[in-house]
């Protein structure tokens, strides 16, 4: 990547030093100069081998899009935003820079985008592409802002309140290990030897465990955590995963309320600057992320097309709920389809945030509650036999 460091003076004969990012060597020296700095030297900076590369989290995401629409907002040219926020951070340095050098070189903002799939979502690309098209890439750079603080949001509620019970897992299981591995194996031979013969499910499985040997176990359960992660990376396993968010009672209707959100959002974006009907069903289709809903959504452009309203194109794939049909119908009537879509839009993600607060609210106690029962079940299954113990001795 072109970054240089340099070393200057300033007038007063103070030293100055830093990096700075430039498509060339000419430009990087201009852009120094500028500054009233007298150049001593300057280098282009040597690329390291990495054998791992920065992630760019959700966050960083969250502040590039909300300063970029920030820059736009100001007046700032989309080259020269990027240019500036090439420099902003160092985790976000190399795919920023990166995107400023394709859209330098005349790509356009989404297109630039797509070069990264592991880092923008297709969410990203299409509310990118749709701005674009209808001329209004601020307010889509917003509006991707404003999406990605709403899942940052849930995010960070979500790790505090697991938090506390994820702690009191890893410590039940840690106990357990210690119980079934050092505890149970030494009581389970005074039991015999005193006439116990029933020693139960637990002493049977902790006997079998330490057979087997803990560092079978451990190995054994890493293989298949690594295993699973990686096929959730695959075409496969993204199937999978969305096939099961469609299909569980609670991930069911959450899914679909944030997907409807993100389609809702990007086709009013897309109706309001102007695009038709049909060709903006055809772009905002690919604002929904679940494969499963995707293919629903890509019938209402091809129902249209053939002479159906969107409201009746609605009714019939019968998955969209009674309320907003009654908006769309209402918002063709009047000729505000657009403002009708950002209003449903609207509710639909208040919707999807009051079922995930009293989801994360109702989480955590259920939580603590099972593991309440789980360390209950176990010590009951360990003291059993020690009474069964107690009785034969007595006897």
């Amino acid at each position: 990547m072109p970054f240089f460091n340099w070393l200057a003076v300033n007038k007063n004969g103070a030293m100055s030093s830093g990096k700075i990012f430039s498509n060339s060597l000419g430009t990087a020296k201009k852009d120094i100069s500028v500054q009233g700095l007298s150049l001593i030297s300057i280098a282009e900076q040597a690329q390291s081998v990495k054998l791992f590369k920065r992630q760019v989290s959700l966050e960083d995401k969250v502040n590039f899009f909300a300063q970029l629409h920030q820059l736009l907002d100001s007046g700032i040219m989309l080259p020269k935003a990027l240019f500036v926020l090439s420099n902003s951070s160092a985790r976000t340095e190399e795919v920023v820079s990166a995107l400023y050098l394709l859209v330098e070189k005349g790509s356009s903002f989404s297109s630039a985008l797509k070069e990264f799939p592991k880092v923008f979502s297709t969410y990203e690309v299409q509310m990118a592409l749709a701005g674009e098209e209808a001329g209004d890439l601020q307010r889509a750079v917003k509006s991707i802002a404003e999406a990605l603080s709403f899942k940052f949001e849930f995010n960070s509620r979500l790790r505090a309140l697991l938090f506390l019970p994820v702690i009191t897992l890893a410590f039940f299981v840690l106990i357990s290990t210690i119980i079934f591995f050092y505890i149970i194996p030494s009581f389970s031979s005074i039991l015999t030897d005193n006439g116990v013969q029933e020693v139960g499910f637990v002493f049977k499985v902790s006997l079998w465990l330490v057979a087997f040997g803990a560092k079978k176990i451990f190995l054994i359960a890493a293989a298949f955590a690594l295993s699973l992660f990686l096929f959730f990376k695959t075409g496969s396993g993204k199937r999978v995963r969305d096939f099961v968010a469609i299909k569980l009672p609670f991930f069911k209707q959450v899914t679909f309320y944030i997907n409807l959100t993100y389609f809702l959002d990007s086709l009013a974006f897309m109706l309001l600057a102007g695009v038709k009907l049909d060709g903006a069903l055809d772009v905002c289709q690919n604002s929904v992320g679940n494969i499963y809903l995707r293919k629903i959504f890509s019938r209402l452009s091809s129902l249209v097309q053939e002479g159906f309203s969107l409201e009746q194109a609605m009714v019939a794939l019968k998955i969209f709920p009674i309320e907003l049909l009654a908006m769309v119908g209402v918002g063709q009537e009047s000729g505000n389809l657009a403002l009708m879509m950002q209003r449903a839009a609207n509710i639909y993600q208040q919707k999807s945030s009051k079922i995930i607060s009293s989801f994360l609210n109702l989480f955590q106690p259920i939580l603590m509650l099972l593991l309440g029962i789980l360390v209950t079940a176990l010590l009951f299954s360990v003291y059993m036999p020690i009474f069964d113990l107690a009785s034969n001795i007595q006897a």
